[in-house]
């Protein structure tokens, strides 16, 4: 089924379960996960929290603020579209206070009433999952430095494979191919033929590849040992490096098909799991760690494209957290950088050896993944994790490989992750409070 057919079912799924709600404020999750009971509930008037103990124990405290605002009836949300109808900025009062709070006799939900009227109900469960950290109630673990569901690769690390036709025809295993993308960075999808277009086809599942001065697709020849072109065996090789260090806007998901192999001795693509350096890098210097963290480096690259010459030109840090200190991004590309950017000179001999030592690391053989792309074979990786590259051809190696190559943007692997799960969950496509899941 293709995405556009699952977001518009979604909606009319939605739309119908909505004409059957109550029209007082009801914020629920499915019956079949409403199992989370409060012990008791109390209003703190004076700090304007709604204070929380659960059945074992453990204790949650709410500002009264905040509980109005994530109301989800449908006077102050649109399910279908995950949309909000209520203008807080105009309505609200951050002092706001409710003015009644009430635990059901099952003790599975929360209703809250406010000075106006208004009535909000809460499940359980749904509010224990919005939980806030609190430093005088429950302490909560601090995240991991990796996102939990991330399976660092190695050398001797298996690539995960699934069928190109399976990928087309089961939404199961799309969305297998999605979650490995999450987990491991890396997914072989073999079976797709020679033909021109598959890279398209995988793009339709997602609902679109992204436009890039190419277009949505590109082709690569090599073609090696040929004496009009000059490309020696040896020529192809490249450290593994991040995919469009030059833009802002990197396509999320890179996706290359072997249309034609050439066999022989080499020619391996090779690839490096950019968390796992990372954490090396950490573990072996924090200092340097940071300061990759910190500092930006600019990336260039001018192309010629229908005649029109574009000059395209970004700055990264090698490294990126995210706002709760997770790694989110590697990039680091020697082919493309030009220098770091706005660093006193009394620090950059201090960021050039955090540099080497990091670009050792990704050139330290015991952290490749090596494979060698056969017809049919198309390779998907998150290019905001994998670094990818190419061992050289054997001296004696001639011929042409052809490769077919595209993006999808993490938003669109994102948004069709999200949809196939609910679709597949049986709960609709409505998705809150969700952070991007690639």
């Amino acid at each position: 089924m293709s995405l556009q057919r699952l977001f518009y079912r979604g909606i009319r799924s939605n739309i119908k379960g909505l004409s059957n709600t109550l029209v007082k404020c009801l914020t629920s999750s499915p019956d079949h996960t409403r199992l989370l009971q409060a012990k008791e509930i109390e209003r703190n008037l004076g700090d304007g929290l709604l204070s929380v103990t659960w059945r074992d124990g453990s204790s949650s405290r709410y500002p009264f603020i905040y509980l109005r605002d994530i109301c989800r009836c449908p006077q102050c949300f649109h399910r279908s579209s995950l949309q909000r109808a209520l203008d807080p900025v105009r309505e609200l009062d951050p002092s706001l206070v409710a003015s009644k709070a009430e635990l059901s006799h099952d003790r599975k939900q929360i209703t809250l009433t406010w000075p106006n009227g208004h009535v909000s109900c809460f499940d359980c469960d749904w509010l224990f999952e919005r939980r806030l950290p609190d430093s005088n109630g429950q302490q909560f673990e601090e995240q991991s430095f990796i996102r939990e569901d991330a399976q660092l690769l190695g050398l001797g690390a298996d690539i995960p494979t699934i069928s190109f036709d399976d990928v087309l025809q089961d939404e199961r295993t799309q969305l297998t191919w999605l979650k490995l993308i999450g987990s491991h960075g890396l997914v072989l999808i073999n079976g797709a033929g020679s033909d021109a277009g598959q890279v398209k086809k995988l793009g339709d599942v997602l609902g679109y590849l992204k436009t890039m001065w190419f277009g949505e697709t590109y082709p690569v020849v090599n073609k090696i040992g040929s004496e009009d072109t000059g490309a020696s065996p040896a020529s192809i090789a490249c450290v593994p490096k991040a995919t469009c260090p030059y833009k802002e806007y990197r396509g999320g998901l890179h996706m290359i098909h072997c249309r034609q192999e050439l066999g022989g001795e080499g020619g391996e693509h090779t690839f490096v799991d950019g968390f796992n350096i990372a954490k090396q890098l950490k573990k072996e210097d924090p200092e340097n760690f940071n300061r990759l963290c910190t500092a930006r480096i600019l990336y260039q690259r001018k192309v010629t494209n229908h005649d029109a010459d574009l000059k395209m030109s970004f700055s990264h840090p090698v490294i990126r957290l995210d706002d709760k200190g997770r790694l989110k991004r590697i990039i680091c590309s020697e082919k493309y950088r030009v220098s770091f950017v706005n660093v006193p000179p009394n620090e950059v001999p201090l960021l050039y050896r955090a540099y080497f030592q990091f670009s050792r690391l990704i050139r330290n053989p015991g952290y490749t993944i090596k494979h060698k792309l056969r017809e049919g074979d198309i390779i998907t990786m998150d290019t905001d994790r994998v670094l990818c590259g190419r061992d050289a051809y054997g001296p004696e190696v001639s011929g042409t490989e052809v490769f077919e190559c595209g993006f999808s943007d993490k938003d669109m692997t994102s948004s069709a992750r999200r949809l196939l799960e609910k679709r597949l969950s049986g709960e609709g496509t409505g998705f809150e409070f969700d952070e991007p899941v690639l």
